[in-house]
């Protein structure tokens, strides 16, 4: 009997082990996650002295990247703060309109390849539907610039002209220059589904606000030239969904 209830004992403090491992609460402290999806974005036409243009239309790129999210509020609390940090490629840019001062750019397309870092706090709270989650996100952003171009449109029989716009003006060739880092603010919303107990699916849409100019000048080359202060900023809204999975 002795014998028996020992192996009893073992056998009840291995499952309650293994429940311990296998729980979804502990591992779901950790997770790390894949980010698709899609920005629109714009550059804000914003001088020094806070006056605004209106004249870029907006252009759309993709986003790919990674996240991973660290709960920082105890496990037994129904409301959750989360730190949550991702690198992810964004496409931004914007497309000239024609305006009074340089009519003659009409069309040309802004094309930013940026890595956009960005560190989130992440607010989690219970829908009234189990097993939905809601999030509020905000926090700060760097975007490495990565690549960029101008595309300027031509003829129907040639090919549009392109040229680079990474740094200095003048250092790709280009009259455009853009800076490699821009700081920025992040806000935004969404909700998780909880797949299964190991597997989440997140979608969230995100608006993001460059601090500083994008842009260091405009130097056309002439004589009678404009030559334009730094005046853009980015801004996007990004819709995202991201597959969820335990750390550990």
């Amino acid at each position: 009997m002795k014998r028996r209830s020992r192996a009893h004992s073992c056998l009840t403090a291995l499952g309650a082990a293994a429940c311990a491992v296998s729980s979804p609460g502990l591992l779901s402290s950790q997770t790390i996650s894949l980010i698709a999806g899609a920005n629109m974005t714009v550059l804000a036409n914003v001088d020094q002295n806070h006056e605004r243009y209106d004249g870029f239309d907006p252009s759309y790129g993709a986003n790919l990247g990674v996240g991973a999210s660290f709960r920082l509020s105890p496990p037994e609390a129904d409301e959750s703060l989360w730190a949550q940090f991702s690198a992810v490629y964004a496409r931004k840019g914007a497309v000239m309109r024609p305006n009074s001062a340089l009519d003659e750019y009409e069309g040309l397309d802004f094309r930013l390849d940026y890595m956009e870092l960005a560190l989130l706090a992440d607010m989690r709270f219970h829908s009234i539907v189990d097993g939905i989650f809601i999030h509020f996100l905000v926090g700060p952003s760097l975007g490495v610039l990565l690549s960029c171009e101008v595309v300027e449109p031509s003829g129907d029989d040639e090919p549009p002209h392109l040229t680079g716009c990474l740094g200095d003006v003048g250092e790709e060739g280009s009259p455009w220059g853009f800076r490699r880092l821009d700081a920025g603010v992040v806000g935004g919303a969404g909700l998780e589904v909880a797949l299964t107990e190991r597997v989440g699916l997140h979608a969230s849409a995100q608006r993001t606000f460059g601090l500083g100019y994008a842009d260091t000048e405009y130097d056309a080359g002439t004589v009678d030239g404009p030559v334009l202060v730094p005046a853009l900023k980015n801004r996007a809204l990004s819709l995202r969904a991201a597959l969820a999975v335990p750390l550990g």
